[in-house]
């Protein structure tokens, strides 16, 4: 419970069952902040020793911590089931309030650990097909297209390619084509491809100058061919 700036002395918070308390004076770090009633420190302090301390001690803690688990080990999972609720609120009310810090925790995991986020990602998909099926779908119903821009860029990364393109870029070439096949003007409506003038696999880049938007029939039968190569093939076809 967060008492929000209430003044309220250590005995009546202990009377009124309350983890912590607050004196509204700064503590001799000089926080405003609340103090445990149990210890009675004050909460910042805790905080920034529980920082300093772990990262002197992180081996020592991860021994520790691997130790007390396999000397109990039912005691966590029956402690997260009864608590499960509780700790979906409040990691969801803290990653609303705090959307920089999870970026930047979520690309440090990736970029220190990579194959194994990697092989948790696989093997949760795997293991929950369903799951995975109804998240794709429910991601592209609330951002159509991101998925496939993603594919494209991806592909564009493992090529070597230059440039890259946004969704904005993509409407900007719809209503330029007037949701037109940019091949045989066929109406795109429903379905269209995302084609490179120049292919990738023949050094284009992935920048909106080299990109068009086509009927899935016409990007197939171009292929990997320039425009001059399909334009002619079709000429003699």
């Amino acid at each position: 419970m967060m008492l929000d700036g209430e003044i309220i002395v250590r005995a009546e918070a202990i009377r009124l069952e309350l983890p912590r308390y607050f004196t509204g004076k700064p503590c001799k770090n000089g926080h405003m902040a609340e103090r445990s009633t149990q210890k009675k420190r004050c909460v910042e302090c805790d905080r920034e020793y529980r920082i300093i301390y772990d990262s002197t001690h992180r081996g020592q803690e991860q021994a520790r911590k691997a130790a007390w688990q396999k000397a109990h080990p039912g005691y966590l999972s029956d402690y997260q089931k009864a608590h499960l609720e509780e700790h979906r609120i409040t990691d969801a009310k803290w990653r609303k309030a705090n959307p920089e810090k999870v970026k930047t925790q979520r690309i440090a995991r990736l970029q220190s650990t990579p194959l194994k986020i990697r092989g948790y990602s696989i093997t949760y998909r795997a293991r929950n097909p369903e799951k995975t099926r109804a998240y794709a779908v429910s991601y592209n119903q609330a951002h159509p297209g991101k998925m496939q821009q993603r594919s494209r860029q991806y592909r564009a990364r493992q090529l070597g390619a230059e440039g890259t393109h946004s969704l904005t870029d993509i409407q900007a070439m719809w209503n330029s084509q007037e949701g037109l096949c940019g091949v045989c003007w066929v109406d795109l409506t429903g379905r269209f491809d995302v084609e490179h003038i120049v292919p990738l696999s023949r050094g284009g880049s992935d920048s909106p100058e080299n990109l068009w938007l086509s009927c899935p029939d016409c990007n197939k039968r171009k292929s990997t061919k320039t425009l001059e190569e399909w334009f002619s093939q079709m000429a003699t076809a």
